[in-house]
């Protein structure tokens, strides 16, 4: 259902962003700003940064 692709989406986001984890902990950005950078359609970031 509509619930089950919610948790995979936010399971996909999370495990990529795992990657930027460090940058939100030294303050190099924000969560909103993480947030922002993902393709919600596409569940991939945007960009590299």
């Amino acid at each position: 259902g509509a619930e089950e692709k919610l948790i995979i989406a936010l399971e996909n986001f999370f495990f990529q962003s795992k990657t930027y984890i460090e940058r939100l902990k030294s303050g190099q950005m924000s969560f909103g700003e993480l947030v922002e950078k993902y393709d919600w359609e596409k569940e991939q970031f945007k960009e590299v940064m």
